[in-house]
């Protein structure tokens, strides 16, 4: 066997084993994840398990309180997406925003829905949330664990994002605002 052929192919092994990132159509949210990317995970293991590169704002570092609380977004061809934002805490994800209408919830609530279809989804499962103040979005809580929360943001009787996340960092105001 010929070494000098083996060896290049060898090391071209890891790129061409390398998971394509799902489309966002096939992930699904629950209030422990979107997609592959869970809750408690640092962005190195969101990169790896999304098959994307995701971009820090501010980047890394570069702010006073950014160990504290910053965003990554997905870029794709040097564009960042911005229909989903992982939000990280002390290096870790605690709240997953989405805006993209192709990522559906695992009972199939989407941005884009009605409120009244999502209440028909959720049957029993909703409720307002507390803390929203008066004029803001409707916000609609359905919790998960203690620990984790799935949120709705309503407007115009429509679902305008969602996010999944820490209970404590899923409140207006809460964590990382």
């Amino acid at each position: 066997m010929n070494l000098k052929l083996l060896l290049p192919l060898l090391a071209a092994l890891p790129l061409l084993c390398a998971a394509a990132p799902l489309p966002f159509a096939a992930w699904r949210a629950t209030a422990e994840n979107v997609g592959p990317i869970r809750l408690g995970m640092d962005l190195d293991e969101v990169r790896k398990a999304s098959g994307m590169e995701f971009v820090e704002q501010p980047d890394a570092g570069a702010a006073v309180n950014w160990e504290l609380c910053h965003y990554a977004w997905p870029a794709s061809g040097g564009q960042l997406r911005l229909d989903l934002a992982v939000v990280l805490h002390q290096g870790r994800v605690v709240r997953v925003e989405v805006v993209a209408p192709e990522i559906a919830t695992a009972s199939g609530a989407r941005v884009g829905d009605s409120e009244a279809r999502l209440r028909a989804l959720y049957a029993g499962r909703l409720v307002a949330d507390p803390a929203a103040q008066a004029g803001a979005r409707a916000q609609l809580l359905l919790a998960g664990t203690r620990a984790q929360a799935l949120r709705f943001v309503i407007d115009s009787g429509r679902v305008q994002s969602y996010q999944v996340g820490q209970a404590a960092q899923s409140m207006p105001g809460g964590g990382c605002a």
